[in-house]
C-alpha cells in the first residue's frame, strides 16, 4: 500500500467527514503606474530604438557625465540636474519620438532620485546601438508592458544595455583612435 494509500485509509478510519467551507476572497485592485513612470518607460523604449549620429551621442555622454554623473561616478558639480539630461535626449529624438514625452504629464509620480537614475538610463539607451534582437525584444516589452508595468519596460533596456560588448567595443575604439 502506497503512503497515500495509506493516509487515506487512516482518515477513513477515524471518522472525519469532510465539509465545505466557503471562503470570500476579496480581489484588490493594483493601482495603474504613475503617469510619469509610463512616460519614461516609453522615452526609454524610442531611446534605445533610435540610433543617433556619433555627435550626438558624444553630446548626451558629455551632458551626463556633467549634470548627474554615471552610476559609477558623482558629476563634479553639486547641482544635479537630471531633468537637462532627459531634455537634451528630447530634443535629439525625431519628433514622431519626442511626442510620448510632450503628450504626457511630464515626471509625475517619480522621486527626484528617481529622476536622476532614469536620465542616466535614457542617456545610455540613447547612446547604445542595438542589435536588431535587442530591439525586437525592447519593442516587444514596451508593446506589452508600458502601460501595465513599465518598471519591467525599464529594466528589460537596463539589461540590454548591461550585456552587451558595446562598453569594450567603445573602448578599443578609443585606444585605436589615440594610437593614430
Amino acid at each position: 500500500m502506497s503512503l497515500l494509500e495509506q493516509d487515506v485509509a487512516e482518515v477513513e478510519e477515524t471518522g472525519v467527514e469532510e465539509t465545505d467551507v466557503e471562503v470570500d476572497v476579496e480581489e484588490v485592485e493594483q493601482e495603474p503606474p504613475a503617469p510619469g513612470q509610463q512616460a519614461i518607460a516609453e522615452l526609454i523604449a524610442a531611446a534605445f530604438a533610435y540610433l543617433p549620429t556619433d555627435d550626438d551621442a558624444d553630446t548626451i555622454e558629455n551632458i551626463e557625465l556633467l549634470l548627474v554623473g554615471t552610476h559609477n561616478e558623482a558629476p563634479p558639480t553639486s547641482d544635479i540636474n537630471p531633468r537637462s539630461v532627459i531634455k537634451s535626449v528630447i530634443a535629439r529624438l525625431p519628433v514622431q519620438l519626442r511626442a510620448v514625452y510632450t503628450r504626457g504629464p511630464g515626471l509625475g509620480g517619480i522621486t527626484p532620485e528617481s529622476e536622476i537614475y532614469l536620465a542616466q538610463i535614457l542617456a545610455d539607451a540613447f547612446r547604445y546601438k542595438p542589435t536588431p534582437q535587442d530591439a525586437l525584444i525592447a519593442s516587444a516589452v514596451s508593446e506589452e508592458f508600458s502601460e501595465s508595468d513599465p518598471t519591467n519596460v525599464i529594466e528589460t533596456i537596463q539589461r540590454l544595455i548591461e550585456f552587451s560588448d558595446e562598453a569594450v567595443k567603445d573602448d578599443l575604439q578609443d585606444i585605436n583612435i589615440d594610437n593614430e
